[in-house]
């Protein structure tokens, strides 16, 4: 008696598995062509052809089928995994952005961010001919280590000399939204106008400020203007009748020309 190794009787095994289907519905078809063939027809040849023909057919359709089965498989775990993907980009970037906003804050109270000071004239007095030093900070972080220096340019340089007129400060920590007041007073000549250049310096960096101030029918008007140590504007403004005189720099001339 034929006897079959386990790894053969596997194989036999798996091949009724995978074509068992095919097998009957084949059986099936040949059974029902060979009975409607006449008598005269009917051999061995006929139940051949007619059995290889359904076999090859069905055993095609049924691969198709499954492959196709597979791939949409296939198709959906890439569909799975770049779903999933793309969830994993969103929450890296979300994380991104909260290292990146908490780097910027943590920078920015360290020092300062791209904030700086304005130096305004307050509690300018009835007379209007003296007013009151005060600091202005533009910035949503505190501004560290902040020293001020500036000049009168109406006496700065007189008869040669150059420490009348010049004026220092420091102001250390400033918080936002926090006007620091001074007891440094200012004479406001009413002909001349008043002419400070203010020169900042903090942990934000370096910058310098333009002040013009100007008389004319009982009330000041203002240009100012401030930069950063690469020439960047951080500040411009100019009072729509402000007056001109001949002192006067381009920007204030130029600024109203254009508006």
């Amino acid at each position: 008696m034929l006897s079959l190794s386990p790894s053969w009787k596997k194989i036999l095994k798996q091949l009724w598995l995978e074509f068992r289907l095919q097998f009957l519905l084949s059986v099936i078809y040949t059974v029902f062509r060979w009975l409607d063939l006449p008598s005269y027809k009917q051999n061995i040849f006929a139940i051949i052809e007619f059995f290889s023909t359904a076999f090859f057919l069905t055993s095609w359709f049924i691969s198709q089928f499954i492959r196709i089965k597979k791939q949409q498989k296939v198709e959906e775990s890439f569909a799975q995994i770049f779903t999933k993907f793309e969830l994993l980009i969103h929450k890296l970037e979300i994380i991104y952005i909260q290292a990146e906003a908490s780097s910027r804050l943590i920078i920015g109270n360290l020092t300062g961010g791209n904030g700086f000071v304005l130096l305004n004239i307050i509690n300018i007095s009835d007379e209007g001919n003296t007013g009151i030093i005060a600091f202005d900070p533009q910035s949503e972080f505190p501004l560290h280590d902040v020293s001020v220096r500036w000049i009168d340019c109406n006496i700065w340089g007189a008869d040669n000399n150059y420490t009348q007129g010049e004026y220092r400060l420091d102001l250390g920590t400033i918080l936002p939204r926090t006007l620091v007041t001074t007891q440094n007073t200012v004479k406001l000549d009413k002909s001349r106008g008043v002419n400070l250049n203010i020169f900042f310096n903090s942990k934000a960096g370096l910058h310098t400020q333009v002040l013009r101030m100007r008389f004319l029918n009982n009330q000041w008007f203002i240009a100012q203007r401030s930069f950063n140590q690469d020439g960047q504007i951080l500040m411009l403004y100019i009072d729509e009748n402000y007056p001109l005189n001949d002192s006067d720099e381009d920007w204030i001339r130029q600024y109203q020309k254009t508006n």
